[in-house]
């Protein structure tokens, strides 16, 4: 059996990153693809963000609220706290880490579930070391109904990548929810009732 890792920095986690995961299920790709589980890994840290002030605090909220946000969603999912064990700078050393064989459950071969955003990233090399994380790994990729990606040849060669299409669009952001949880009393319709009721008992994102 294979496994599949969602990352993200999940700050918070919402109903667009449910709905990815469910996409992914209802397209039937984990039984083609002989995936038996879905790991959900909170980044240690985002290199690109500057709102991580205390990193290890930071990281513990933000896996409890993907506890919170992806439970029950399906028997496929896990919450994964590897990136605290390890502590990566960066998503290469992460799949390094996984890649060495350290990592037995994962292992060496696993899929990485990335959005369209995500990769469009990648491909404008926004990430550290993103053409070795082009070249060198296996994507499930999410896209919007009716769009698509230009993918250079060069990395259609060297990659294997699988399609799945949104269910549905929503069109919401970690960093829209953080700017106005507080204002908006209407954001329980984008995450779980419990991570509200957690933001709301931890006084986060004031």
């Amino acid at each position: 059996m294979n496994r599949a890792i969602f990352l993200g920095t999940f700050n918070p986690p919402h109903v667009g990153h449910r709905n990815c995961i469910k996409s992914i299920i209802s397209s039937g790709m984990l039984q083609r693809l002989n995936i038996d589980k879905i790991h959900i890994i909170p980044c240690w840290q985002n290199p690109n963000k500057d709102e991580f002030d205390n990193q290890e605090l930071r990281f513990w909220q933000r896996y409890k609220m993907c506890i919170k946000e992806f439970a029950g969603l399906s028997e496929f999912c896990i919450v994964d706290d590897i990136e605290e064990k390890i502590k990566p700078q960066y998503t290469y050393q992460l799949f390094n880490y996984f890649k060495s064989g350290k990592e037995d459950i994962i292992g060496k071969d696993f899929w990485w579930i990335i959005t369209a955003e995500t990769f469009n990233e990648l491909l404008a090399n926004k990430w550290k070391n993103s053409d070795e994380l082009l070249h060198d790994n296996k994507f499930i990729l999410i896209q919007a109904p009716g769009t698509s990606i230009f993918i250079p040849k060069d990395i259609l060669e060297s990659c294997e990548i699988r399609y799945v299409t949104l269910n549905s669009n929503c069109n919401i952001h970690s960093t829209e929810i953080r700017n106005n949880f507080w204002t908006n009393a209407k954001y329980d319709i984008y995450m779980n009732k419990e991570t509200c009721n957690y933001i709301i008992e931890q006084n986060l994102y004031k």
